[in-house]
């Protein structure tokens, strides 16, 4: 967890539980997050609905009644742990478990799984975990309390469909990285107005490739416009100046509008609707796929734009050396003179071990590899060198940084 910087706050005095929220915030949704530090994918809403999936396709025999059953155990387990649910079903609790466990009668549970939509559903759940934390947030002495809300919000959120990006953004830009002073009280307020659980109206502007004009007669069908450079209007901000300023001769402006929980949101609903219209091409043409720009400008309804950006690739595979030094060192590494035999072999497993990481699409395994090679230069002690240089398999690593991160 990353120490916080509150020269910027107005104060901090019993802040201690806010600086714990905003710190595990940071952690819960850095993008390059491990596995470990993740929040649940489910909570007891989401399984509440999930087990309301599941009891229609019993209804209609799709599938066998005993599916609903392990669902039930998460319910009845999770619930246990949050305070969110518990508070929303009130004094019914017992009777709504009862219910859930007439495994024999489906009329029962399903009745107790419907009473239990009605008290979780329609933002009851996101907001009520909002109101726990503001009520808990000033008390250092909460912070079990405060890590449990928090990791159910950031869950509820998730699931919800509010972009990791944009809750990391404003995080940023209200508390880590502020532009102005931070009032705590009142930035924690702004915080939370920003994810209400209602989608909101968005236009997206893409650049793409020309070839999409072929679908120009049915774009209305569609849902989308197209605009050439050309057509844009000289009344424009210098933001959307310097946006269009980046179009290539072979794209065009591709426009559509999109309701969504937040302009990073309304961006991933843009990419499924130019792959629809790629896959449908390059289908009956049996052609490449069409192409488009990964950087989007957003338009909410009061009109303020936002740029976009993709999400940055861990791995930076741009050449950082002229090609007569990358031979200098290569000779120096692959003849070994000047270096102790240890040195060499722990040198030539950092090489592997950041080859791998090039290798992979995958961010986990990127970061995995690269902090075990930091670690291979870098180490704490004898014994995780010798963890390090057999060339482990990725279980191996795991608990080598595991142990490693109890010593530090």
């Amino acid at each position: 967890m990353k120490q916080l910087n509150t020269k910027d706050w107005t104060t901090i005095e019993d802040m201690g539980g806010l600086i714990l929220f905003v710190q595990l915030m940071e952690e819960l949704l850095f993008h390059f997050n491990t596995h470990s530090n993740k929040v649940h994918a489910t909570n007891v809403r989401t399984l509440v609905f999930e087990a309301n999936n599941i009891l229609m396709k019993i209804d209609v025999e799709k599938v066998k009644s005993s599916n609903i059953l392990p669902v039930i155990e998460e319910i009845k387990k999770n619930i246990q742990s949050d305070s969110v649910a518990k508070e929303l079903l009130g004094i019914k609790e017992d009777y709504l478990i009862k219910g859930l466990n007439s495994t024999e009668n489906f009329s029962e549970i399903s009745a107790s799984i419907d009473a239990m939509m009605r008290h979780l559903g329609n933002g009851r759940y996101l907001n009520e975990a909002k109101k726990q934390l503001l009520e808990v947030i000033g008390d250092p002495k909460k912070k079990k309390l405060i890590a449990k809300l928090t990791r159910l919000l950031v869950s509820e959120l998730l699931n919800l469909g509010y972009d990791k990006q944009y809750l990391y953004f404003y995080l940023k830009e209200l508390f880590i990285t502020p532009k102005n002073k931070v009032n705590p009280t009142e930035n924690i307020n702004k915080y939370f107005e920003l994810f209400d659980g209602n989608r909101k109206k968005f236009k997206v502007c893409r650049l793409v490739n020309k070839d999409y004009l072929l679908f120009n007669e049915i774009a209305s069908l569609l849902d989308f416009k197209l605009k050439r450079k050309e057509e844009l209007s000289e009344d424009i901000s210098e933001k959307e100046k310097k946006f269009f300023s980046y179009i290539r001769n072979n794209e065009v402006i591709f426009e559509s509008q999109y309701l969504a929980l937040d302009p990073y949101h309304a961006t991933h609903l843009c990419n499924s609707h130019l792959k629809t219209i790629s896959n449908v091409n390059s289908f009956y043409s049996h052609h490449k796929q069409l192409k488009w720009n990964q950087f989007s400008l957003v338009y909410n309804n009061s009109g303020y734009v936002n740029v976009i950006e993709p999400p940055v690739n861990l791995m930076s595979t741009r050449p950082n050396k002229k090609a007569e030094e990358v031979i200098k060192y290569a000779i120096l590494t692959l003849s070994g003179r000047g270096l102790a035999k240890e040195s060499l072999v722990r040198l030539r497993k950092v090489m592997a071990l950041h080859g791998d990481a090039m290798k992979t699409d995958s961010r986990q395994s990127q970061l995995l590899n690269l902090w075990s090679a930091l670690e291979t230069l870098f180490p704490v002690s004898l014994s995780i060198i010798l963890c390090n240089l057999s060339f482990p398999s990725l279980v191996t690593v795991s608990r080598g940084l595991t142990w490693n991160l109890r010593q530090a």
